[in-house]
C-alpha cells in the first residue's frame, strides 16, 4: 500500500497526523498516524522504524516509543540488530516501549509447527533485549502473533509481533498498560491493542454471614 494512500484512509478513520517512511518500489514503507488531541513527537525515522516521545500525564514522564519492523532477510538480520543497538541512551527514569513486527523469535517456545528452530534463529534479539534490558510483558489474547494461514498439519503459528517494555515502565505496567492480542482476520498478522493509562479496579468484596 502506498504510504500517501494509506494516510488518506487513516485520515478519513479520524487520524489526521501522520508520520511517513517512503516505500522502496512497491515495497517496505511505514506510517504512523495520531489524533490530534495526542501530544506526540517524531525524533527519528527510518526504513526499519519510527521512534517517537510522548507525556505520560499521570506519572508526568516523557515515554518513548519505538516502533519497529524488523528485517526480513535472515542474512541482514544481525547487521539490523547491530544497528538498533546504536540508538541513543534511555533516560534511566523513563519509561519506553519497543512494538512492532520484529520478524524474530525470543525463544522456541515462540514458534508451532514447521521447522525447528535453533539458537542462531533468536540469539540477535536476545542480544537487543539484553542491550536495553527489555522484558516481555503479560498479556491477554493469543500467544501467536502470526499465521501461514494455512490449516491442519501445515498450519505455522509464530510470535513475530510484541511489545517489550524497560522495567521503569515494568514497575507500574499493571495500572498503566493492558497488551490484548485479538483474533486474526484477513491478515496473516494477529491485530495488537496496547490501552494506555489502564487502571485496574478493585470493587469490595461482599460481606457475607458464614451459616453455622
Amino acid at each position: 500500500m502506498q504510504n500517501d494512500f494509506a494516510a488518506r484512509k487513516l485520515r478519513n478513520m479520524g487520524f489526521p497526523c501522520t508520520a511517513h517512511v517512503p516505500c522502496v518500489g512497491r515495497s517496505g514503507g511505514l506510517v504512523l498516524d495520531w489524533k490530534k488531541e495526542i501530544d506526540l513527537l517524531i525524533v527519528s525515522t527510518s526504513n526499519r522504524g519510527i521512534y517517537v516521545t510522548t507525556k505520560d500525564i499521570i506519572h508526568s514522564k516523557t515515554c518513548h516509543i519505538y516502533f519497529i519492523y524488523g528485517e526480513p532477510n535472515t542474512a541482514l538480520r544481525q547487521a539490523f540488530r547491530e544497528n538498533q543497538c546504536k540508538l541513543p541512551p534511555i533516560p534511566i527514569d523513563e519509561p519506553a516501549f519497543f512494538i512492532g513486527d520484529f520478524n524474530a523469535l525470543l525463544g522456541p517456545e515462540d514458534k508451532n509447527g514447521g521447522l525447528k528452530v535453533v539458537d542462531i534463529d533468536f540469539v540477535n534479539l536476545r542480544n537487543f533485549c539484553i542491550a536495553f534490558d527489555l522484558h516481555d510483558p503479560s498479556f491477554s489474547g493469543p500467544r501467536f502473533t502470526w499465521s501461514n494461514m494455512q490449516q491442519g498439519p501445515h498450519i505455522i503459528l509464530q510470535r513475530l509481533v510484541d511489545a517489550l517494555l524497560t522495567p521503569k515502565l515494568n514497575l507500574y505496567v499493571l495500572s498503566f498498560v493492558l497488551i490484548i492480542f485479538l483474533g486474526i482476520h484477513s491478515s496473516e498478522h494477529f491485530p495488537m491493542h496496547i490501552g494506555f493509562n489502564f487502571e485496574v479496579t478493585f470493587l469490595p468484596k461482599p460481606f457475607h454471614f458464614m451459616a453455622m
